[in-house]
């Protein structure tokens, strides 16, 4: 690897040698950037499939040139609610910690927004330590669960969220959404927020239609470098401008035609 390579560090609840979409994708697209950047993986360990809470996995390893730090976050059981947000709770904060204790050392992370709590952590960062991050919205909150009913928007939960989350669109670097429908509905929420500057947010679909074929498939790392989406690098450290994301194929929670925007994608936790 150059040691002149600018640096990224993707930030993912899953990946290698875990089996979901999501893992898959990441894995890809980390691979797929290894080469031209010098690309590190923040993970925590296997726990997609029942069983895989006793997987025994290396805490640092290497796949195809991607440096991977699986964090010891809890490994409970992912289909019951209260210990998935354990789980959420618990990998965030140690990534809050490990972004925090790199004190900017690296060029720029890369946060998607699965786990739900995972951009905190990014934010915090930011706040505290200067570091630059880019954030990918795989579903929008709390749009996603008010959209699907689960709370209601006026609850105290939602409002909460609600500004959490602007907090997190106004201070990210860049913002990448996997469709048109997506940034609209991101720049009409933000279109009276201080300070956020709607020419950040990056249209990067997951999927793409081959030519001649009609089959989909993800749209991989070369996307990327074509579309020039790279926050700027911490103070001290070298500027580069080309970073941007993928992330599970897209979906409408509602028709579109009826008024409801683009807010997440399918379940591929």
């Amino acid at each position: 690897m150059d040691e002149d390579a600018p640096r990224i560090t993707i930030v993912t609840e899953y990946f290698y040698p875990e089996e979901a979409s999501t893992a898959q994708l990441l894995t890809s697209l980390a691979t797929g950037l290894q080469g031209d950047f010098d690309v590190s993986v923040l993970t925590g360990r296997p726990n997609y499939h029942p069983g895989d809470e006793t997987e025994s996995v290396p805490t640092r390893e290497q796949h195809k040139g991607v440096s991977i730090e699986r964090l010891p976050a809890t490994r409970l059981d992912k289909d019951t609610l209260p210990f998935r947000v354990v789980n959420w709770i618990t990998f965030t904060l140690l990534v809050f910690w490990r972004l925090a204790r790199s004190r900017g050392s690296d060029d720029v992370v890369l946060v998607l927004s699965n786990p739900p709590l995972l951009p905190l952590a990014a934010w915090a960062a930011k706040r505290i330590c200067d570091i630059s991050y880019g954030y990918l919205i795989y579903d929008m909150y709390p749009d996603f669960p008010v959209a699907l009913e689960m709370i209601s928007a006026d609850s105290t939960v939602a409002r909460w969220w609600e500004k959490v989350m602007r907090m997190v669109y106004r201070d990210a670097d860049r913002i990448v959404v996997l469709g048109d429908s997506m940034k609209e509905r991101l720049t009409q929420k933000m279109s009276e927020e201080p300070g956020f500057a709607p020419t950040k947010i990056e249209v990067i679909p997951n999927w793409e239609v081959r030519p001649g074929t009609g089959a989909h498939g993800f749209v991989h790392a070369s996307v990327l470098r074509q579309h020039r989406a790279l926050p700027r690098a911490p103070h001290g450290h070298r500027r580069h401008r080309a970073f941007g994301g993928a992330g599970p194929g897209r979906h409408r929670v509602r028709d579109h035609r009826r008024g409801r925007s683009q807010v997440g994608s399918p379940a591929v936790r």
